[in-house]
């Protein structure tokens, strides 16, 4: 039978979280070729599948898209699902904190200057303005903490879509052994395995302020117990992710 038509995978998140490096990437394999940032599941759906797919035009055997707001977003899973149920899903994830942080530096720098508070004082605003209701993922908003609340967004999706159709990449995993994430990502997506010379790009090295240690230890406890469903769903620990000791007490009003 002939193949489906594209896209063959998805990159769909998380924001700050190595994307950008792996469409760059895998791009270099002669099979494959990755549409970036499209979106179109999420601001241009009313287009239509004939202007997706001349975004995705290539003589590439197999086609993905990569657009961070597919996890998060509520409507991109149902969207995808009508539209490409049997698509191959890339779902990667990196310590909450650092992606926070560095989603607040996109904020504030480049093209984006949408933010003008500094780190602590934005986690601040967030925990103030977001913790106390009930969460929504509605809003492709900042959000700098929620969207690091992983094993939410995954049983949403798989909620969608069955576990053998989602691949998950830790940053953190990749960055220490780039070729072997590389060479599981291309197996999964029915690539022939090849040597990439894999570089990183837009992985958060930016020059700001240093985070203060109260809100990165604040930060930690308010992860925890979402970390650890996330472990437990891997079969693994994180060790770089892990809080300090149980032993130690939580700062003041970290949040459940």
């Amino acid at each position: 039978p002939p193949p489906p038509p594209p896209p063959h995978f998805l990159i769909v998140g998380a924001q700050k979280a190595g994307t950008t490096a792996a469409v760059r990437n895998l791009s270099k394999h002669p099979d494959v070729f990755v549409a970036h940032e499209v979106h179109f599941f999420d601001s241009f759906w009313r287009h239509g599948y004939p202007w997706y797919r001349e975004k995705l035009r290539s003589k590439k055997a197999i086609v993905g898209e990569k657009s961070p707001e597919y996890l998060y977003l509520d409507e991109c899973h149902e969207r995808i699902k009508s539209m490409c149920p049997d698509v191959k899903l890339l779902v990667f994830l990196r310590d909450p904190i650092a992606r926070a942080y560095s989603a607040w530096n996109m904020q504030r720098t480049g093209r984006w200057g949408a933010e003008e508070l500094p780190f602590h004082e934005a986690v601040e605003r967030e925990l103030r303005e977001l913790w106390g209701e009930q969460r929504s993922y509605g809003s492709s908003q900042a959000h700098y903490v929620q969207r690091g609340l992983y094993m939410d967004q995954l049983e949403r999706l798989f909620k969608t879509f069955p576990r053998e159709q989602v691949h998950i990449v830790v940053a953190e995993e990749m960055k220490a052994a780039p070729q072997e994430a590389y060479d599981a990502m291309l197996d999964f997506i029915g690539a022939k395995k090849v040597p990439l010379e894999a570089t990183e790009e837009f992985v958060g090295d930016y020059k700001g302020e240093e985070m203060p240690e109260r809100i990165r230890l604040r930060l930690r406890w308010l992860y925890k117990a979402h970390n650890e469903r996330l472990f437990a769903f891997l079969g693994r620990r994180l060790p770089s992710w892990d809080v300090p000791g149980d032993h130690e007490e939580p700062p003041p009003h970290h949040a459940p």
